[in-house]
């Protein structure tokens, strides 16, 4: 399901044109992601998932995905993930932002609490996975 929202979302704002057609090519990865159920979700039943980019940094965007119940707007699970933008040139996220819209940061305040939280853990695994 999340491929889907990610690959929807990324289309819906002109970012997987822009990177597609871009020079040098470029790539979007997945380089980590978590998710948090809060209630369980049942075979068949029926939710909308709500995307949102929350963050970026000099190398990464990173996005939220919220599982809403149809019914009560319940947030069942929420997920972060975190995506890197390759590319020979290596652009910087807020560049590549600000060529599709110049007004993307426009009220923005900064990552949430546990996203802050949730990027020093994956630096910390990260370099707890390096050789010595």
């Amino acid at each position: 399901v999340l491929n889907y929202a990610r690959r929807n979302f990324w289309m819906r704002n002109g970012m997987w044109d822009f990177v597609r057609m871009r020079s040098p090519r470029a790539n979007m990865v997945v380089t980590a992601s978590t998710i948090r159920y809060r209630r369980e979700i049942k075979c068949y039943m029926r939710y909308n998932v709500v995307t949102r980019l929350v963050h970026w940094d000099n190398a990464c965007f990173y996005l939220e995905h919220r599982f809403e119940g149809l019914l009560d707007g319940f947030v069942l699970a929420i997920s972060y993930v975190k995506y890197r933008l390759v590319a020979a040139d290596k652009p910087e996220p807020a560049h590549v932002l600000a060529a599709l819209d110049p007004d993307f940061a426009e009220g923005y305040t900064g990552p949430p609490a546990d996203l802050v939280a949730w990027i020093k853990y994956d630096e910390l695994s990260s370099a707890a996975l390096r050789p010595k």
